[in-house]
């Protein structure tokens, strides 16, 4: 899987402006470098969902799933997939490298692995949907641990019932922050039928005031 240049210059802010030759050589290398780097491995799990009065449960786990944000995302859905993927550790090592000798490179590395920890994601969700709409099943979008009002302190659950850290090597550190840091989580939500609302509201998302895309009139999902 190749990195998208387009989008790594649209997640770097550039809007149409011509680039000089030399920054865009340091892109060129950078993506090839993490190209290089990146081990992408993921793992995800199918689950039932037992809903209560303000509540929804993981049946078979300890794990409830708490927030406006989230039950109104699995409104439609009697089922789940929990799923996980990083890019592994040589990226991280890769990016910290830069941060001591070129704080420029350092940026465009890191940018460049959110864009592959993006696409590698979107490709296992586009899988998900193929394998869902067998059984004329729909899939929600996806929806990570720290969108809206859904907390951040279910990663290490989250990790725990997939199995991430033996079987990928993805855990969580005390902050409940990802460890490799290009790694993604997310819960996927399983409907009966075609959702006219199954894309995430830019509103949901924690990060919605400091985005560049929903300042364009974009999404990070465009």
């Amino acid at each position: 899987m190749g990195i998208n240049k387009v989008e790594v210059l649209r997640y770097l802010g550039y809007k149409g402006q011509d680039l000089n030759r030399e920054m865009d050589k340091l892109i060129d290398q950078s993506i090839d470098e993490i190209n290089e780097k990146m081990k992408i491995r993921s793992i995800y799990r199918f689950f039932q969902l037992e809903k209560g009065t303000g509540k929804i449960q993981v049946r078979g786990t300890n794990i409830e799933l708490l927030g406006k944000d989230i039950s109104r995302h699995l409104k439609e859905s009697k089922d789940c997939i929990i799923v996980a993927a990083t890019l592994g550790h040589e990226v991280d090592r890769l990016i910290r490298y830069y941060e001591r000798i070129n704080m420029t490179k350092a940026l465009i590395l890191d940018t460049s692995a959110s864009v592959a920890i993006e696409e590698a994601i979107n490709k296992l969700n586009g899988d998900l949907k193929k394998e869902v709409s067998m059984d004329r099943k729909a899939l929600t979008s996806r929806f990570s641990p720290g969108y809206g009002d859904f907390p951040l302190s279910i990663q290490s659950s989250i990790l725990d019932i997939l199995g991430a850290k033996k079987s990928i090597g993805l855990t969580v550190n005390l902050h409940n922050i990802l460890i490799p840091r290009k790694s993604i989580t997310a819960i996927l939500g399983i409907a009966d039928s075609e959702l006219r609302n199954g894309k995430k509201s830019c509103d949901q998302c924690g990060m919605v005031r400091n985005c560049s895309f929903s300042k364009g009139g974009k999404d990070c999902e465009n």
